[in-house]
């Protein structure tokens, strides 16, 4: 509970290396071991939402376990919210999920993101400008800059965020079986 005694709920975001070729170029251009971000509610830890080249994603870290996925590296934050905070989270990724097909991914985004340049195209989103975006539009974060340009490597020095696990993702899975 919070010094208000207002019960406290929670946004986890995921941190992670995926072993393929693109996010090593990413973690490469960006001197991070991170190159992928993703974001689930307290109460649903074994979904996260992010975007992929294939766009809006919810994905599941206990089903890489069935898919027999070489081990990566992931690190878990949490951030603690008020009800309303939460609920518009929930209500942001709600829609999303449903308007996926409307949803693309933004390599524009992300190459001028490398370079500091902000660019937005309306829909389109990389991983951790969609991280970003939620956090701040939902109001459990105030960024010190414009969510399009947030790697992986900015959010994990975010305000406001505890780190609760260290390990590969398929560790964090069998935990939540």
């Amino acid at each position: 509970m919070a010094e208000s005694g207002i019960m406290k709920k929670k946004l986890l975001i995921m941190l992670s290396a995926l072993p393929d070729t693109g996010s090593r170029l990413i973690g490469f251009l960006t001197g991070s071991r991170y190159s992928h971000a993703s974001i689930a509610l307290g109460n649903e830890p074994e979904n996260f939402y992010s975007f992929t080249l294939k766009g809006f994603r919810t994905e599941h870290p206990r089903g890489l376990l069935k898919k027999g996925y070489e081990p990566f590296p992931c690190d878990i934050f949490t951030v603690d919210v008020d009800e309303r905070t939460y609920r518009k989270a929930e209500n942001m990724l709600s829609s999303f999920r449903d308007k996926k097909d409307l949803y693309h991914y933004s390599v524009a985004g992300l190459i001028l993101a490398l370079i500091h340049i902000p660019f937005v195209i309306s829909r389109c989103f990389f991983c951790s400008h969609f991280v970003a975006d939620v956090l701040e539009k939902s109001g459990a974060m105030r960024l010190e800059k414009k969510s399009c340009l947030y790697m992986p490597k900015d959010i994990v020095k975010l305000k406001g965020l505890s780190h609760i696990f260290s390990g590969t993702v398929q560790e964090y899975a069998g935990m939540l079986a």
